[in-house]
């Protein structure tokens, strides 16, 4: 029986220590699909931002789900550019549910500047269903101009 190499073995334990380090937990986890959401509304991918909704979503006014999509795919249409500035992150897991709190700053145009812009005080609320965070609530700031 031959010896195996000590390269080969080293390898393999580095790849099992960086999958070991790489679950993540339901902090890092809900961040990510915040970071998603937002990456979906800058790449006008109106699906990743309508995805983590939870169906009984409710956000301001009594806006479901459906108004939602309705006001994001508005403000594609309004807007060439979209860009999404989030403040930190105020992540708190209780359990199987998670209140993010956040600044962010919304800003769109239809030339290389941006000519509308809005900054809103956000607070969200999760769930943690099937092991994926889905968004029930939402409630943000009248906004103002920047």
């Amino acid at each position: 029986m031959r010896p195996i190499p000590v390269n080969w073995t080293l390898g393999a334990v580095l790849l099992l220590v960086l999958a070991a380090c790489s679950r993540s937990t339901p902090e890092q986890a809900l961040r990510t699909r915040i970071t998603q959401m937002q990456q979906g509304v800058e790449q006008r991918e109106p699906a990743r931002v309508i995805t983590p909704l939870a169906g009984d979503f409710l956000g301001n006014g009594g806006m479901d789900r459906q108004a939602l999509e309705r006001l994001l795919r508005a403000q594609l249409l309004l807007n060439q550019r979209i860009e999404v500035v989030l403040g930190p992150l105020d992540v708190r897991i209780d359990g199987q549910s998670a209140q993010a709190d956040f600044t962010v700053v919304l800003a769109g145009g239809n030339g290389r500047l941006f000519e509308r812009g809005r900054i809103h005080q956000v607070s969200t609320h999760w769930r943690e269903q099937d092991g994926q965070w889905q968004l029930y609530r939402a409630q943000w700031g009248d906004g103002q101009q920047p």
